[in-house]
C-alpha cells in the first residue's frame, strides 16, 4: 500500500514539474501563441490578431527613438514584445499580474507581454476593458516596458530587486515620456487627479526628472540613490502640495 501511494505522489510530481517547464518554456519562447509580426531595427512586436502594419511600423519607430535617449540603451540588443488581444491568453501568459498594462519578464529571456490594443490608434486597453487615455500611448506602454529590459541589462539580477522599484518605474517612464524636464513633469504630477494610477507613476518619474535636472546626477548614478526615496521626495515636490497613496488598486 505504501509503495502506491509513493508512486502516487511520484507522478503527480512529476506531472507537476512537467507542467511547471512547459509554462516556463512558454515565457521563453510564446511565439507560436502569437501568429502576426512586424519588425523595425531590433525591435519586432508579436501579436494574436492581426493589426495595421503602416501603424505598427511608426509606432516602432517613435519607440526606437525614446529607448535611444536612454545611456544604457545597446544597439545589439533584440527586443520582443507580444500584444495579447485574447484575455485568456493574457492570463496564461501574466498569471498573478494579469490587472497591469503590460509585464516584462527581465529574467525569462526579456518577453514583454501588452493587453489588448488598438494599433491604429496607438491605443492599449485596460483592464478595466477601457481604452487608457492621455500621454499613455501604446508607444508610452512599450518604450516603458524595453527600458527595464536595458535596466536589468545594467543592473543584473542582484541589483534588480522589488525594493528599487521607485526607480525602476520612474526611470522608466522618464525615458518612456522623451526625457521630460522636471519643470514640465512637476507640472504634470500636480494637475493628474488624485488617487489615480497614473498620479503613482508620474510620481516617480518626477523625482528621476529632478535628480536629473536640479541636483545634476549622472545617469549612471542615480541607481546609487534608491536609499534617498524620502529625502529626495521632500525636495522635488513641494511639502503643500498633495501626496498619494502608492498602494492604489490598478483602475485604469
Amino acid at each position: 500500500m505504501l509503495k502506491k501511494i509513493l508512486k502516487i505522489v511520484l507522478i503527480v510530481l512529476g506531472s507537476v514539474l512537467a507542467i511547471g517547464a512547459l509554462y516556463l518554456f512558454t515565457l521563453f519562447l510564446p511565439e507560436p501563441f502569437y501568429r502576426y509580426s512586424k519588425s523595425y531595427e531590433n525591435i519586432t512586436v508579436y501579436s494574436d490578431e492581426k493589426f495595421d502594419e503602416g501603424a505598427m511600423t511608426n509606432i516602432l519607430k517613435d519607440v526606437s527613438s525614446l529607448i535611444q535617449k536612454s545611456y544604457v540603451y545597446d544597439g545589439d540588443d533584440e527586443f520582443k514584445l507580444y500584444i495579447t488581444n485574447s484575455d485568456l491568453m493574457w492570463r496564461y501568459f501574466t498569471n498573478i499580474n494579469s490587472n497591469v498594462g503590460g509585464l516584462n519578464y527581465v529574467a525569462f529571456n526579456g518577453s514583454i507581454f501588452l493587453r489588448k490594443a488598438d494599433v491604429t490608434n496607438n491605443r492599449l486597453y485596460g483592464p478595466s476593458g477601457k481604452q487608457v487615455g492621455g500621454d499613455r500611448t501604446l508607444t508610452y506602454f512599450m518604450a516603458h516596458e524595453i527600458t527595464h529590459s536595458l535596466e536589468y541589462d545594467q543592473l543584473g539580477i542582484g541589483r534588480y530587486p522589488i525594493q528599487t522599484n521607485w526607480l525602476l518605474e520612474g526611470y522608466s517612464e522618464y525615458i518612456a515620456h522623451g526625457s521630460e524636464s522636471y519643470k514640465k513633469t512637476l507640472d504634470t504630477y500636480l494637475n493628474t487627479p488624485e488617487p489615480s494610477y497614473a498620479k503613482v507613476y508620474t510620481k516617480d518619474r518626477v523625482l528621476i526628472s529632478y535628480l536629473i535636472d536640479v541636483e545634476e546626477v549622472k545617469m549612471s548614478d542615480l541607481w546609487k540613490k534608491v536609499g534617498e526615496y524620502n529625502s529626495i521626495l521632500v525636495n522635488a515636490i513641494p511639502d503643500d502640495h498633495p501626496n498619494i497613496n502608492d498602494n492604489l488598486s490598478t483602475s485604469w
